[in-house]
Parts: C-alpha cells; sequence; structure tokens
C-alpha cells in the first residue's frame, strides 16, 4: 500500500513538474516583418533615447556623468522578439540591472514608462525590428581563432 501512494504521488507531481505555463510560453509567437526606419522614428518620437543608450555610440545630448540603459551591441545570445514586446509592454515582469543605472523605482517596478496607451501594434512590431537592428550576432569563438 504504501508504495503505491508514493507512486501515485510521484506521478501526480511529475505531471506537475511536466506542465508549464502556456500563457506565458513563447510557442506560436511571430511578429510579422517591421520597418526599422519606422521603428527608429518610433524610438525617437517617445523619447527612448532619454534613457536608453546605443552600445558603441557616442550621444551630444548625453550630459557628462549620465549613464544610460545601453541596448544592443555584438552578443552570441540576441534578443528575441517575445523578450523585447515583453520589456516593452511589460517591463516589470524581467528588469535588467546595468552597473551605473538605476532600472527601479522604490516600489520594486521598472522605471520605464508605460507606452501601452499610446504605441500602436504596428508602432511595436516596427520598434522591435528597429531594436534587433541594433544587435549583431558573433559567436563566442569569433576573434579567437577558432572555426
Amino acid at each position: 500500500m504504501r508504495v503505491t501512494t508514493l507512486s501515485i504521488s510521484l506521478i501526480i507531481l511529475l505531471v506537475f513538474l511536466g506542465c508549464d505555463n502556456q500563457r506565458e510560453s513563447a510557442e506560436g509567437f511571430a511578429l510579422p516583418a517591421g520597418n526599422v526606419e519606422a521603428g527608429a522614428a518610433v524610438y525617437a518620437a517617445m523619447s527612448c533615447g532619454s534613457c536608453h543608450g546605443v552600445k558603441g555610440e557616442a550621444k551630444a545630448d548625453t550630459p557628462v556623468g549620465t549613464k544610460k540603459l545601453m541596448i544592443g551591441g555584438t552578443s552570441s545570445n540576441l534578443p528575441s522578439d517575445g523578450y523585447l514586446v515583453s520589456a516593452i509592454i511589460n517591463p516589470s515582469h524581467a528588469i535588467r540591472e546595468q552597473a551605473g543605472f538605476e532600472s527601479m523605482l522604490p516600489s520594486g517596478e521598472s522605471r520605464m514608462s508605460n507606452f501601452n496607451p499610446v504605441l500602436t501594434v504596428q508602432q511595436l512590431i516596427d520598434v522591435v525590428a528597429y531594436l534587433q537592428s541594433l544587435h549583431e550576432f558573433r559567436t563566442v569563438y569569433e576573434g579567437h581563432g577558432l572555426p
């Protein structure tokens, strides 16, 4: 009897562990192609550059001693469209810390403004295309003389 109870408990545990939260799954998520230039215009219009900088670009409008949360650059781990969409429409979901930049409010929420009431779906698609254009894939082996 004890073995049967243990077996049933183990099966129930495995069933629950095997079920992931489908609502938060990226399965089936795909954005249509966006317009990079239109996305750059949205980025500028929404004043994203007031808090975010682009890696590798020096901006004259950044006051000395001011730190911006940097985006883009080369990486062997590129952000997915789903990650970028979540970062824009629900920035408190996964707050990235960067040394010298205060990303959170005292309440624990993201400092990023809520653009959901003013950002259209097309603008969101375009700004994600723009943000993707700022990233460059590079394997961890490049630059080390390895194939």
